[in-house]
């Protein structure tokens, strides 16, 4: 494992110890052909990101993928827009972060998100 600051890790193997996972595939995800990233699950580990097609927009892509890991649904006009959309999907929103305290049973006041 190669530490990287922020908390994140790059690892260049499968680890089973890791909280999160975030991976490249060559593949097109099952249910949804045209996703360019996906999560496994709402509140899973693993996040997927499709090689040729994230790498438009790494930093809002994989906000919104680790927002349905952290517990948050798709909402429009929001970070977690069902489709990927530059204009609603910016940053981490008071809906967002709304999802991810109410899942994981954290106090909202004790969170930040950005403005509009």
């Amino acid at each position: 494992m190669i530490p990287v600051t922020g908390g994140i890790n790059v690892v260049d193997e499968f680890d089973l110890g890791c909280t999160y996972l975030i991976t490249e595939v060559n593949k097109p995800n099952p249910g949804d052909p045209l996703a360019v990233a996906w999560a496994s699950r709402i509140g899973g580990r693993y996040i997927y990101l499709r090689k040729g097609y994230y790498e438009e927009d790494v930093k809002v892509i994989v906000l919104h993928e680790l927002g349905h890991v952290l517990g948050a649904q798709h909402v429009a006009g929001t970070l977690m827009h069902p489709v990927y959309n530059t204009i609603t999907q910016r940053c981490p929103d008071v809906t967002t972060v709304s999802q991810v305290a109410a899942f994981n049973g954290l106090d909202l006041a004790t969170l930040s998100w950005c403005e509009d």
